[in-house]
Order: structure tokens, then C-alpha cells, then sequence
């Protein structure tokens, strides 16, 4: 390949960036704004840590929602997706702990992302961790 030509081949790069909230409570009903990003990028993780299964999971990628599921709902295609778990979580020495993770991993967007989680519960739930990574094309 000549220099000039590859001087005219744009270099994009990424910059990864992280987003977490620890211990944050959810009213019954109420919504938890994870991430509101405009551009292009990719989601590489988010993960919710929860004491009960009473949440759903809302993503938008450029202005359409892809995905509003419960933790009920997530688990049922969880076997057939390689981006997508929902399981009771365990101790190192494979005991329950009480809390439930779910996770979606690899979303793709062209100018831009929102993820949210609800309470669907009738009480107030304390969230132990929310945690995205997500890398920006630049």
C-alpha cells in the first residue's frame, strides 16, 4: 500500500469509559438513568447486581428501543444468546449470596445509547452495583 494512499484512510480511535453506581435504591416503579451517551460507540458490558429479581432492563440504541426484558425474561433466552446471562450469583465457594446478576454485552451504536433499569417491584430495592463499560468511536 503507498503512504499516500494510507494517509487518506481515516484512523479512528476508541477510548473506553466506565460508568457505576454502588448502593443506589430504587422506589417501586421508579427508573435508574445508567447511561445516556450521543455518538457512535459500543457497550461492552453492563451488568446489574440486584438483592431480588424485580427489574427490567430498558436499552435504546439510536432513538429505537432493542431491548425492554425483565431478569425473568432475560434468563429464558439467556441459553440461547452468547450477550446475554441472568443467573443467581454465587460465592467462590458456590453458594448462593442472595443477589442476581443479568448482563448484555457487545451493543453496537451508530449516534447513540440510553440503558435504564426499573424497579418492577411493589417496594423500595437497593441496586448493590450497575455497571457499564463502553467504549466511543472517535
Amino acid at each position: 500500500m503507498s503512504a499516500e494512499f494510507k494517509t487518506l484512510i481515516p484512523l479512528l480511535t476508541f477510548s473506553s469509559k466506565f460508568v457505576e453506581f454502588d448502593s443506589q435504591t430504587l422506589g417501586a416503579g421508579e427508573w435508574l438513568n445508567a447511561l445516556q451517551y450521543a455518538g457512535a460507540g459500543q457497550v461492552d458490558e453492563f451488568f446489574i447486581v440486584s438483592p431480588n429479581t424485580n427489574f427490567k432492563v430498558q436499552i435504546t440504541v439510536d432513538g429505537v428501543v432493542i431491548l425492554e426484558k425483565t431478569y425473568d425474561e432475560l434468563r429464558a433466552i439467556q441459553q440461547n444468546s452468547r450477550d446475554i446471562s441472568a443467573f443467581a450469583e454465587l460465592d467462590e465457594d458456590g453458594n448462593p449470596t442472595g443477589y442476581y446478576v443479568a448482563s448484555v454485552r457487545n451493543i453496537r451504536f451508530s449516534s447513540s445509547i440510553g440503558i435504564k433499569v426499573q424497579n418492577t417491584g411493589g417496594t423500595s430495592t437497593t441496586l448493590r452495583n450497575v455497571f457499564i463499560k463502553h467504549s466511543d468511536r472517535g
